[in-house]
């Protein structure tokens, strides 16, 4: 803001972009909140089959393992559940299926801190980070979900009639299939951070063995109480991990060089 001197405030200045960058992040945030209930009104039209995909792994869990598929059935405690359950599932959906949105929001809202050479990378970020995200969905539903489940329910078969309720199952499903998909998002995350220079690949092979304990801690949070699915999680993190410190070094700013003593010591 200009005085009668002709200079500047430094406090009014700061503040008014600090204004500004509020109100950048809110139209972003609105745009990605119509996005979003643009996608849930397509999903609610096909809602129940959403929901029916969503049984898929628990079902096949139960024939893979010789259950009883009435184990697999979903129940509801109230007349208002299944309502709630469907208006859930569409709301999930809608976050899914406009990921490209969001993403790409995100990236308009931090591009201006980075260089004109970095921002035109913005389709390639939007692509590998949609695609990323979905191949970890993908791999949790096809794989992670089918043996956890048929895990958890063995344990049942033998003892107890299971009694599955439709909220305890979606939270249960839409939590893995998040985390898988964020899981799947490090190497685009990692990219980034070594293009800006808040990390590099020095930095992360040095870290590479409190990583792996962060690996197992995570797959262990995340997944059933099981060893295997606990490994099915941890063992890709792994392996992302050393993928994203490649990509570091492809793609990231080079390590700054440590300046010698003798430099220094001369330097006033």
């Amino acid at each position: 803001m200009s005085t009668e001197t002709g200079t500047h405030d430094p406090v009014e200045d700061s503040r008014a972009s600090f204004i500004e960058h509020l109100t950048e992040l809110r139209n972003r945030i609105v745009i990605i909140l119509i996005a979003v209930t643009a996608g849930f009104a397509i999903s609610w039209m096909w809602i129940e089959e959403i929901f029916t995909f969503l049984l898929i792994p628990l079902q096949d869990a139960a024939r893979a393992n010789k259950i009883d598929i009435d184990s697999a059935q979903m129940y509801h405690r109230s007349l208002t559940e299944h309502f709630f359950v469907l208006l859930k599932t569409g709301v999930y959906s809608g976050i899914l299926l406009t990921i490209p949105v969001s993403l790409y929001q995100l990236w308009k809202f931090i591009a201006p801190g980075l260089y004109p050479d970095e921002r035109k990378v913005v389709v390639p970020f939007v692509v590998m980070s949609t695609l990323c995200f979905l191949f970890g969905s993908a791999f949790c539903y096809y794989l992670i979900m089918p043996y956890a489940y048929g895990f958890l329910l063995g344990f049942a078969d033998n003892i107890t009639k299971p009694q599955l309720m439709m909220t305890e199952y979606l939270d249960l499903s839409v939590k893995l299939i998040l985390a898988f998909g964020a899981v799947f998002e490090m190497p685009i995350v990692t990219t980034l951070l070594a293009r800006i220079g808040i990390i590099n690949y020095k930095m992360m092979l040095d870290f590479w063995r409190y990583a792996v304990v962060l690996c197992f801690i995570f797959g262990a949070m995340l997944t059933p109480p099981d060893l295997i699915s606990q490994l099915l999680l941890a063992g890709p993190m792994m392996v992302l991990y050393f993928i994203s410190v490649g990509c570091a070094y492809l793609f990231g700013r080079p390590p700054a060089e440590p300046t010698p003593p003798e430099e220094a010591a001369s330097t006033p």
